[in-house]
């Protein structure tokens, strides 16, 4: 099972129905992503012989999409925790790099210093 959080405090703070939108919607990226990965690293040759299947990822919603994906899934399979995590933080990096390439491209009449809060990202 993998799971990351605070997922409803997240999407409760939105105090509009765009923020509302925008956060459920980054949230299942960030999920989908995590499910991509676990399909992708699936071997059935790590498998034991009973279970030579391929890998399912269960959830409520379905993942061939990103929007609705929810932040809990269940993985079938052999998928290791520090997986989801390299999946997790490299699918957050995407999604900086292309907020901060829109914000420079879409607004180029300022100047942007990010070094000290890229580095906290």
């Amino acid at each position: 099972m993998v799971t990351f959080a605070p997922v409803q405090g997240f999407i409760s703070s939105s105090r509009k129905l765009r923020d509302l939108f925008g956060s459920s919607l980054l949230l299942s990226v960030l999920a989908k992503a995590i499910a991509d990965d676990a399909a992708e690293r699936f071997d059935p040759a790590q498998q034991p012989t009973d279970e030579r299947r391929k890998l399912e990822v269960l959830s409520p919603a379905l993942v061939d999409v990103a929007r609705g994906v929810p932040n809990t899934l269940v993985i079938c399979g052999v998928y290791k925790k520090g997986h989801a995590q390299d999946a997790l933080k490299m699918a957050w990096g995407e999604i900086l790099v292309s907020t901060r390439t829109w914000i420079e491209s879409t607004f180029p009449q300022f100047v942007y210093d990010w070094e000290a809060i890229w580095k906290q990202c």
